[in-house]
Formats: C-alpha cells, structure tokens, sequence
C-alpha cells in the first residue's frame, strides 16, 4: 500500500482546519446575539469604499518602491487622513464596542501607525529644511 504524500497531508490539513474554522465562525455567529446595524459603518457602501482605499494604498506602496525619486509625503498624508477618520467614525460610532473586534484592533493599530509616521516625516524634513 502507497503511503499518501506529503502534499496530499498537507492539503487535507489546510481543508479540515479552514473547514474547522468556517463552523466556529457559523456557530459564534449563531449564538452571538446580533449588534445593531449602523447606517454608515455598517453600510456597504461605506466598507467598499474603504476596501478601494485600502487597494488603492497597497499600489501605491508597491509603486513607490519601485519609483524612490519620488516624493509621496502628500499621498501618505492623504492616506494616513482616510484611514485615521474611518478609525474616529467607528469609534465615534461603536464606542467601546470598536474595540471587541479583532479586525477593528488591528485597523487601529495600523491607522495610528499611518499617522505617527507622517508626523515623523513631517518633522523630519522640516528639520531638515527640506519641506
């Protein structure tokens, strides 16, 4: 008898554990009583708007890297704007409810690191006279 390979193991793994992970999420779901739907933040409208954002960012990072003579502190500013205001309407919104969502925490984090950079480089290059 052929023993199973390596590969096959693996995905069977992958497949059970995202199987596994797909019915503790239906379940929660299930058992969790259901938080009031937001007009806005709740809205679809709203998280495909900042779903194109968040593209839109990530090309721009992947394009910056490739073109450094460039300076995109106007850019970073911009997005650093969008995600910080998004982050103070959810707040606003959600209240401490904000910050029992992992996603949420995670987007928090991110959004303040957006922001403290640009200050940095902000700083930095007035310091440096070179604003």
């Amino acid at each position: 008898s052929r023993r199973p390979s390596v590969q096959l193991l693996v995905s069977r793994t992958s497949s059970r554990w995202f199987l596994d992970v797909l019915s503790q999420r239906l379940s929660e779901s299930q058992s969790k009583p259901m938080k009031p739907q937001h007009w806005l933040v709740d809205s679809w409208w709203f998280n495909a708007l900042i779903s194109v954002i968040v593209v839109a960012n990530t090309i721009q990072i992947g394009i910056a890297v490739d073109i450094r003579d460039v300076s995109w502190n106007s850019v970073d500013i911009v997005f650093a704007t969008l995600f910080g205001l998004e982050m103070a309407i959810k707040v606003f919104v959600q209240r401490a409810d904000y910050f029992m969502d992992k996603w949420n925490l995670l987007d928090f984090v991110l959004a303040w690191m957006a922001i403290i950079e640009v200050v940095f480089v902000a700083i930095s290059t007035q310091g440096s006279g070179m604003a």
